[in-house]
């Protein structure tokens, strides 16, 4: 076997790729463009990803949308852009963002999943929800699942996750820590410590941090239908007992 490019992987977004090689982005997709498509997805669609990352869910779309994205970590949008040549990806924050004038108006979906509405805390998720409202053409499918609810969190609780191959060991380590704010919202700090050793490369620690909103999916529903969505229908979602909403733009 290849030894990996070490390297890459001693910075964070390449680490993010890297913890989340477990999950079949397509496969977990495949019943959410169904269902896009049911609901009048074009074959030919703009779909844009919020908090898209390093691109991992907006590669698992179909090829013939149009795809863009935004995210708030340039490094991990750097590596999206390798990944996805032909996508319109920039620098924007969730709670309060636009889309460019090179997006060319408004897009057919926009896809926010995997924990993505967890970084708006209470006071910014109306913001955040109308950003997304904004970004849409009226009549236009967001693709929306709730995160983790305050009694599903294991606060003070060590998470282990381990990668093991031939040429590279990683261990992440995280130790969640609730935080209870009475403008901000329930969250929870996530300091992930990663000890990396790879063919070619020193051994090292790389630390990151998440803070994410606990919050119920009936308050994010509410929410959303506050923001001028209806639900229109649920599908199976990123995690056990998530299921992941598929919402119209009202007019």
């Amino acid at each position: 076997m290849r030894p990996p490019p070490a390297l890459r992987f001693a910075e964070p977004a390449a680490l993010y790729d890297l913890c989340h090689q477990w999950i079949d982005h397509r496969a977990v997709l495949a019943p959410v463009v169904e269902a896009l498509r049911r609901h009048g997805l074009p074959d030919e669609g703009r779909a844009l990803e919020a908090c898209c990352g390093t691109g991992l869910w907006l590669a698992a779309l179909p090829a013939g949308l149009q795809k863009l994205g935004f995210d708030l970590d340039e490094p991990s949008l750097a590596v999206a852009r390798a990944r996805l040549p032909g996508a319109l990806l920039f620098c924007a924050d969730l709670g309060g963002w636009a889309l460019p004038p090179e997006a060319g108006g408004e897009v057919d979906v926009a896809i926010a999943i995997f924990g993505a509405l967890a970084y708006l805390d209470d006071q910014a998720l109306p913001g955040g929800v109308a950003c997304l409202r904004a970004a849409l053409k009226p009549g236009g499918l967001l693709v929306a699942e709730p995160w983790v609810a305050p009694e599903e969190l294991s606060a003070g609780r060590p998470e282990l996750l381990t990668v093991d191959t031939p040429h590279l060991k990683l261990s992440r380590h995280v130790l969640p820590e609730r935080v209870r704010d009475p403008v901000r919202g329930d969250q929870v700090v996530l300091r992930f410590h990663h000890l990396l050793s790879a063919t070619g490369l020193s051994p090292r620690l790389i630390t990151t941090e998440d803070r994410l909103t606990l919050r119920r999916a009936a308050a994010l529903h509410d929410a959303l239908r506050h923001g001028g969505f209806s639900l229109l229908d649920e599908l199976p979602g990123t995690g056990p007992d998530r299921q992941i909403g598929l919402w119209r733009r009202n007019p």
